[in-house]
């Protein structure tokens, strides 16, 4: 199984473990992933998830599994977009430490080097 593949059933699966029913990802060319969170919808940025170089900066899928749970953090935090106590409590209680980078640092990195 490739690495897109894995991240897609690896969100699917999250959103079904966390009861997020009803939502869903959709693929984005923007650069920035998890803003806009609207409407059950968690965008995905394609530039990031499909681009093998972030793989190998990376190191691995599971700093990209990280950041998805990242933004699953904020959709469990009411959508909200903001690092506050709560949404670091949630983090702390799916897994995923608040500070892991998200898809628009990477994007931001790759475009300061």
């Amino acid at each position: 199984m490739d690495y897109k593949e894995e991240l897609i059933k690896f969100t699917k699966r999250m959103f079904r473990k966390y009861h997020l029913k009803g939502w869903k990802f959709e693929y984005s060319n923007s650069k920035k992933i998890g803003r806009g969170i609207i409407c059950q919808t968690l965008p995905i940025s394609q530039r990031i998830l499909f681009n093998p170089t972030y793989i190998k900066r990376i190191g691995d899928i599971e700093k990209l599994q990280s950041c998805i749970l990242h933004e699953i953090g904020h959709i469990l935090n009411d959508c909200s977009p903001k690092h506050d106590d709560n949404f670091k409590n949630i983090c702390k209680e799916i897994g995923c430490p608040y500070n892991e980078p998200t898809f628009t640092e990477i994007e931001m990195n790759k475009s300061r080097r």
